[in-house]
């Protein structure tokens, strides 16, 4: 509601009209009103067109050369010094009150006077990133694929404190603090992360001795040393993001339920999601803080150094075959070159993981993450083909575990014709993880229905997301240009 103003002599301006007490609750329900002056229209708190001191009404008065957002902090002040919540008044003095902000604001009176755009902008940028902390992150293998997309999301997303945990430096780009920790070490992991004491999420994305569900004695370590130690030192915490994967489901073991569902059991173990899972619950028990699970699919997106990653698998192995003038063959059996699968951007990912620490419906609740969109290997393959200039190929099944051992000559060849950044041969791929997935002769298909419902509604066409990633490894230098 704009409110008529008139002015006073000598400097400043009241409204042409009052509402006092109660009314002024009841008039503005929000407890806000828009007050004009100097041309401009600004908030100012309710109750600053009129309430009742002491049985007497004060009108709005402003300090002369008293404008924009310094006289709309003079305004909300001046209400706080008299209301303690909408609708309840505290005695005071009003002439006291008046003469304590005009000290206050004295400084401002007496500096020239900037265009009130101006000010606001100035000065509504900086309370506006007061506005906007949400807390201090740490994100927990720092380095890896997911979890410096994490890190990306975060800084995206403005107003964190972000802090990895890793043994290396960032070899990205980054804000964030960065802290040398051997997790599988519990004096280490105790000394170095003490002074995480104001910590309010957590984000887990470390990954101990391969992608083999056995591996549950390291993967356990790493959740103990990590969240167990922060969790008990962090009064502040409030979520921890737990992200898990297709394993859970038992999508390494061969056919099984599909499309797989949150709900559904688990399998026969050992798998280390589950004793991970069990542990976080364990010490949440109890506790102001919730955890909330992702379960991505294979991930794929650019993260130099990182070998468990399928687009580098794929661009490192038609680049390649294409110097070696040899036809793209697909290295998995007809059933895995025409089987149904989902696999996720890092970038939704860590957009997916920021969304899930930070919605309250998200508390104890686990999520499929996916691209939501589809693919075949039969369908992306001659995509591969076409963009890498490579011979077409057929279903040719091999192990690329086998056949890519002697081919680091070859890389090194090629990174020196094309002058690329120099990019160790095997920090483009893990050839047995290429094996495993070119190797999958069933459907894997995780069911996003219900992170689409909670609320986080993002999906991608993978075919454009692999293409997508192959260009930002082009701009950056990995692989030749076309």
């Amino acid at each position: 509601m704009a409110l008529d103003v008139v002015p006073i002599e000598g400097g400043g301006f009241r409204p042409a009209q009052s509402t006092i007490g109660k009314d002024a609750d009841e008039r503005h329900g929000d407890g806000r009103a828009e007050v004009g002056f100097d041309g401009a229209v600004e908030r100012a708190a309710y109750g600053s067109d009129g309430f009742r001191v002491e049985g007497a009404r004060l009108p709005l008065r402003l300090p002369r050369g008293l404008a924009g957002e310094a006289a709309h902090d003079f305004l909300d002040g001046l209400v706080r010094a008299r209301v303690a919540m909408p609708g309840k008044l505290v005695r005071a003095s009003a002439a006291t009150a008046m003469r304590r902000k005009e000290r206050r604001f004295d400084r401002a009176r007496r500096r020239p006077i900037m265009r009130a755009a101006e000010r606001r902008g100035r000065r509504g940028k900086a309370k506006g990133e007061r506005r906007m902390a949400k807390g201090k992150a740490v994100i927990v293998g720092g380095l890896g694929i997911i979890g410096r997309n994490i890190i990306h999301a975060l800084e995206g997303d403005g107003g964190w404190e972000v802090v990895g945990l890793s043994r290396r430096a960032p070899n990205f780009e980054t804000g964030a603090a960065f802290v040398s920790v051997d997790l599988l070490d519990e004096a280490d992991a105790e000394a170095k992360l003490a002074g995480l004491t104001d910590i309010t999420h957590i984000f887990y994305a470390a990954l101990s001795g391969g992608i083999a569900a056995e591996n549950v004695e390291g993967n356990l370590a790493l959740v103990r040393h990590s969240i167990g130690t922060i969790a008990r030192i962090a009064p502040t915490l409030q979520r921890v993001v737990l992200v898990q994967g297709g394993k859970y489901y038992g999508v390494h073991l061969g056919p099984h339920k599909s499309p797989s569902k949150e709900s559904d059991p688990r399998h026969l173990p050992p798998n280390f999601y589950y004793n991970q899972q069990d542990y976080v619950a364990g010490i949440q028990k109890g506790q102001s803080w919730h955890y909330t699970c992702l379960r991505p699919e294979a991930v794929i997106g650019y993260a130099e150094g990182i070998p468990l990653n399928t687009a580098s698998l794929v661009a490192a192995y038609a680049t390649i075959c294409k110097a070696l003038d040899v036809p793209l063959n697909f290295p998995g059996p007809e059933a895995a070159f025409t089987a149904f699968n989902k696999f996720v951007d890092a970038r939704l990912l860590g957009r997916c993981a920021v969304w899930a620490a930070t919605e309250p419906k998200c508390a104890g609740e686990a999520f499929n993450v996916t691209n939501v969109s589809g693919m075949r290997w039969c369908h992306l393959w001659p995509l591969f083909t076409e963009y890498f200039g490579c011979r077409p190929g057929i279903v040719l099944p091999m192990s690329l575990a086998d056949f890519m051992a002697d081919k680091g000559p070859v890389w090194d060849d090629i990174v020196r014709t094309h002058q690329l950044k120099k990019t160790a041969f095997s920090d483009m791929g893990d050839w047995a993880f290429a094996d495993w997935n070119f190797g999958r002769t069933w459907d894997t298909i995780l069911e996003d229905t219900k992170r689409l419902q909670y609320g986080f509604t993002e999906a991608i066409d993978t075919e454009k997301n692999f293409v997508e990633i192959f260009d930002r490894m082009r701009a950056a230098r990995v692989i030749p240009a076309g």
